[in-house]
């Protein structure tokens, strides 16, 4: 009986990962965006293209999904999503294989380790992207916080059992991970400069292995940009997207990542003890928190500020902070509960945006592929297509209609992808100066409507205008 109690954290975080994992496929289909690349790869037999341009490169991002083509019905959604839910169990296991041996070797009442281990992680569960990165797969970082996970886990091995392998396939994956995201080679740099700065006499030999191999890696990363990106990049992605000031663009972070006030003072705090009272006691994790604070910088200085971009320094950062709480229970049971109180305060009100979240992503599953085809078998019924297009001319709009090109362009790939390969002609215009006919369909991007009203009068009394899809607009005769 005992048993089955200690175990019960365990028994609560693998139902709530099947539930989980029951949105992450229901309904999957094809999500109108950044699902170009797979309506135009994977999903019609072909490689996905690796990722690189404008001053980006992450070529390793999205093609796992690649084998598909070699499986039978590989092609459909649900076999991507398959992919997905894979990964996301692969991050489940390998964090919670990695916390319950932290949390064991540090903490006295062993009876708390599954539960320890289910909070840990559920905290995953309440962050207003978390879910998303596996509910719509064009986000690497499903791939980066899994490989992550994999790091840290590898690394840990290789200091228990001080055996090479262990931290020759760390490195590997840390290097691996750069060609997923670009902040990745940063952090990872950052790891390896900690651990040898302030424990270079204590490195173990496999250790030091791991440190060369993951320069090289670094250096090959940083080859790769260089040679095949930046000196071909004339326009950096990016470039022109206005946030007002400052903290219009910092606001954001941590309005929806709270806990990295936490981090931040967390990583205050062991600066001082690593660097005043030389406690190197936990350089392992030590390492891992400012490597995911570096994360956090990165982006900042690249100036995004998506809630979604910034996950992996949860996975970075968060083994430190389950240490500094295993003091707080080692101490006092209260002082221990208060840490896991003031961490759920954090996350207060997100859990209305994860449910937000679930359902935008059940309800575009459900609707943008639909609202394709009926485009689709209007234009094979003779309709004309016309994209109406207008130029914003404030400084501060200039990337609204670099954003406003390209749901042009996914226009034109999702329905030459309904139309089995056919292209269609789709006519374009910047101005409206004639009516609608029955026969035609005029779509427009949202971003039209940033510096002015338009009055739609011209097109004629029988015509019919929605929003209803938030991707595009349109009119069409009644």
């Amino acid at each position: 009986m005992n048993n089955i109690l200690n175990r019960a954290g365990y028994y609560v975080l693998i139902i709530i990962s099947i539930f989980c994992s029951f949105w992450i496929i229901h309904n999957a289909n094809w999500i109108i965006g950044d699902n170009i690349m797979f309506i135009t790869g994977s999903a019609i037999g072909k490689h996905n293209l690796m990722m690189y341009g404008s001053g980006r490169f992450f070529p390793l991002a999205f093609q796992e999904f690649n084998i598909l083509n070699y499986i039978q019905g590989g092609r459909s959604p649900e076999a991507h999503y398959i992919i997905s839910i894979i990964s996301f169990w692969g991050l489940i296991l390998a964090l919670g294989y990695f916390y319950t041996k932290l949390i064991a070797e540090d903490i006295k009442e062993k009876n708390l380790i599954s539960w320890l281990v289910c909070f840990f992680i559920v905290l995953y569960f309440f962050n207003i992207c978390f879910l998303s990165i596996f509910m719509d797969i064009i986000y690497p970082e499903r791939m980066v916080i899994l490989w992550l996970s994999l790091f840290i886990l590898t690394y840990w091995q290789g200091l228990k059992s001080n055996k090479y392998a262990w931290f020759i396939i760390s490195a590997f994956i840390a290097s691996l991970n750069m060609f997923y995201k670009e902040p990745v080679f940063g952090s990872m740099l950052v790891f390896v400069l900690v651990t040898w700065i302030f424990n270079y006499r204590n490195l173990s030999k496999g250790q030091k292995i791991f440190n060369v191999l993951t320069i090289i890696g670094s250096l090959g990363f940083i080859s790769g940009y260089y040679s095949i990106v930046y000196v071909h990049t004339t326009h950096f992605y990016n470039e022109g997207r206005y946030y007002g000031d400052w903290k219009n663009f910092i606001f954001p972070i941590f309005e929806w990542n709270r806990i990295f006030y936490i981090y931040i003072i967390l990583g205050i705090y062991r600066g001082w003890k690593l660097i005043i009272c030389h406690d190197k006691k936990q350089i392992f994790t030590d390492a891992l928190l400012y490597s995911g604070l570096s994360y956090l910088v990165a982006y900042i200085l690249l100036n995004l500020n998506l809630a979604y971009y910034f996950l992996p320094v949860y996975i970075l950062c968060m083994p430190a902070l389950i240490l500094f709480t295993l003091k707080a229970f080692n101490k006092k049971l209260w002082l221990g509960l208060l840490c896991l109180f003031i961490y759920l305060i954090c996350f207060n009100g997100y859990f209305i945006h994860v449910k937000g979240a679930v359902y935008m992503y059940q309800y575009k599953r459900q609707t943008d592929m639909k609202f394709i085809t009926e485009i689709a078998n209007l234009y094979k019924n003779g309709n004309k297509i016309i994209w109406y297009q207008v130029e914003n001319k404030l400084p501060e709009n200039q990337f609204a209609n670099f954003s406003a090109s390209d749901r042009l362009n996914k226009l034109d790939k999702f329905l030459t992808f309904a139309l089995n390969g056919e292209r269609p002609e789709i006519r374009k215009i910047n101005r409206l100066e004639n009516k609608l006919y029955v026969d035609e369909l005029l779509i427009y991007p949202p971003e039209n409507e940033i510096e002015q009203k338009i009055n739609f009068s011209i097109l004629g009394n029988n015509i019919y205008c929605s929003k209803e899809h938030t991707y595009f607009y349109y009119c069409r005769y009644k």
